[in-house]
């Protein structure tokens, strides 16, 4: 059996192109404190991130905050509410967690190698990865899952992967990942070409492009 540094592709393999979400899409909605959208052949951005990337105390000021906000803005209601105030509280997380906060045991080289050969591992066999940038604190990935495979089962056997083998690294109580994790589904070229430039901003000396190394027409 290959191990994860036996990497299954090479740089002039080629990469399947990006499904966009429509209309006409298959949605399988799963929630647990988030709400997950499942969608074969559609392209995902999803960023998960350390147990204690976000201290208790930020989290519970964020979400005071935020119905502090939500009583302000009584107008909205519904489906448009709750859009809004997740695009919010995303933000919010984005902000903080840009902070490094935590022990960001990702930050060490040798750590944030185990994700990278990881994905690499992944891409052609279980997903087409398109661009990611492993963090101090948290991951950024932007691919799409092939054949039957899932967003959650990727996501899950990454985050268990690396956690078994950093199980050392740890020195915080609680889980090594936060159990959640945040997906978001591309529409569109453009906003394929908007998260590519995001995950590319995040770091530029790190950030792995993989639509450009692999031969695909850049969109930006």
């Amino acid at each position: 059996m290959e191990t994860f540094k036996q990497l299954a592709t090479s740089d002039n393999a080629s990469l399947p192109p990006p499904g966009y979400l429509t209309r006409f899409a298959e949605i399988e909605v799963t929630r647990r404190h988030l709400p997950h959208w499942e969608h074969p052949g559609i392209a995902v951005f999803v960023t998960f991130r350390l147990g204690d990337s976000i201290p208790a105390e930020r989290i519970a000021a964020l979400h005071e905050e935020l119905e502090i906000w939500k009583n302000a803005h009584s107008d909205l209601e519904g489906d448009a509410m709750e859009r809004t105030v997740a695009v919010k509280r995303r933000e919010s997380l984005e902000s903080l967690l840009d902070e490094g906060l935590g022990s960001c045991v990702l930050e060490v080289e040798v750590n944030r190698r185990l994700v990278e050969e990881a994905l690499h591992y992944y891409d052609g066999k279980r997903i087409a990865l398109y661009g990611y940038v492993v963090m101090p604190n948290h991951v950024h990935i932007l691919f799409m899952p092939l054949g039957n495979e899932t967003i959650r089962r990727v996501v899950r056997d990454l985050k268990h992967y690396v956690s078994g083998r950093l199980a050392s690294a740890k020195s915080w109580a609680g889980d090594f990942w936060q159990s959640e994790y945040w997906d978001t589904s591309i529409r569109d070229e453009q906003h394929f070409a908007r998260v590519l430039a995001y995950i590319r901003g995040n770091n530029p000396a790190i950030a792995y492009d993989a639509y450009v190394r692999r031969g695909a027409t850049d969109p930006l």
